[in-house]
């Protein structure tokens, strides 16, 4: 199982599907607060207002690429 942990700095949006497309977390997360989710990899994930988000996997930073307001990526 991974753990994905989410912290929000302002308010952003967070979507994370499974191998198979399914979406097995979608959420609007607020500032100031985190979500946590444990599944197994991989993951697709979107994040909306990327900037303003912090994203760990298991412990360990995973970058957003904070430039960008929409963050698309694949978690192996």
């Amino acid at each position: 199982m991974e753990r994905l942990v989410f912290d929000f700095s302002q308010d952003a949006w967070v979507e994370v599907k499974d191998a198979s497309g399914k979406i097995i977390f979608s959420r609007l997360g607020k500032a100031g607060s985190r979500e946590q989710l444990e599944a197994r990899a991989p993951f697709s994930l979107v994040v909306g207002n990327a900037r303003y988000v912090k994203l760990e996997r298991n412990g360990t930073p995973v970058n957003l690429g904070t430039k960008a307001t929409v963050a698309r990526l694949k978690l192996e």
